[in-house]
């Protein structure tokens, strides 16, 4: 990942972003993760990918999806995929409502950047 540099130490992972990212003149200056040595000792791979899936979601600007936010009346439990940002789901990707999140956000689209 560019502009990423990925840092391990023995209080846990931290991850900061090193670069300024910039689309329109919607910066990030800065991002920083930390988790503790419990929560990657005691998860999966699977799990741990989805944890900094969804921190580095926050970093970029997205919050929490709760049933309301979806614009679905079902749960997010019951539609699998729906975004890195719930907690009942384990997405190990940005999904399509995630990604329509952040294009929102910054004004520009995914689907046709080169």
């Amino acid at each position: 990942m560019a502009g990423f540099a990925f840092i391990t130490n023995t209080d846990g992972i931290q991850i900061t972003e090193s670069n300024v990212i910039g689309i329109n003149n919607r910066n990030i200056g800065a991002g920083s993760i930390f988790v503790s040595p419990y929560i990657t000792a005691s998860t999966s791979e699977f799990e741990r990918t989805y944890i900094l899936m969804h921190e580095m979601g926050h970093i970029i600007g997205l919050g929490h999806i709760s049933y309301d936010d979806l614009l679905n009346p079902y749960p997010p439990n019951t539609v699998p995929g729906r975004s890195v940002m719930t907690y009942d789901y384990l997405a190990q990707f940005p999904t399509l409502h995630d990604i329509y999140d952040v294009e929102i956000m910054y004004g520009f689209s995914c689907r046709n950047w080169k």
